[in-house]
């Protein structure tokens, strides 16, 4: 699973000399979003629009987690994520979504 993806890394910045190697861990903290979109149709409820893909950007947070802009995510049907330098993607659910914070 998605678990494989990120690797939880803890590092002390001072305690690198030069910005190379805290900058390539910053750099490991940003994955790729792939996310296939179905909106809602209001008008036939029991039917859905066509569905679109997108992709963006999002970074790794505590807790095997992955923060994105709510758009990003908006009306997913799902959702896959890539690690820089990998091309392997990995099945992503989202756990919650707050538009007035996008």
């Amino acid at each position: 699973g998605f678990r494989d993806a990120v690797a939880d890394v803890e590092y002390d910045p001072m305690e690198f000399g030069d910005g190379e190697v805290e900058g390539n861990l910053l750099l490991d903290s940003v994955v790729k979003l792939y996310c296939v979109h179905t909106e809602p149709n209001y008008s036939l409820p029991w039917q859905r629009k066509r569905q679109f893909t997108s992709t963006s950007s999002a970074f790794a947070i505590p807790g095997r987690r992955i923060l994105t802009n709510a758009h990003s995510v908006e009306y997913n049907t799902q959702v896959k994520v890539k690690k820089r330098g990998d091309d392997t993607r990995f099945l992503a659910k989202v756990l919650a979504i707050s538009v007035e914070c996008d």
